[in-house]
């Protein structure tokens, strides 16, 4: 059987980049020889970013310490609420 080309990335360390300009994924093997490029689907910006449906919910929005990846990546999204600053 004929080993697929993503196949070929299996069970390795990959670096993985994106290229804005063809909008796709682009994967650098462990050893810097081999790319594989595969195209991004199904990607919106609402899916990108998040909701912000369950922050408009919250009375009132309280930060977590020690701060995170995910409560500065929350406190950006209240930023862009109107009026609403932290």
């Amino acid at each position: 059987m004929r080993q697929g080309r993503s196949e070929a990335f299996a069970l390795q360390t990959l670096e993985i980049t994106f290229d804005p300009k063809t909008q796709e994924f682009v994967c650098l093997s462990e050893d810097g020889r081999r790319t594989i490029r595969l195209p991004a689907q199904g990607l919106t910006k609402a899916k990108l970013m998040g909701g912000l449906a369950p922050l408009i919910a919250l009375p009132v929005y309280q930060l977590a310490l020690p701060f995170s990846r995910t409560t500065w990546h929350e406190m950006m999204l209240c930023n862009e609420l109107t009026g609403t600053t932290l």
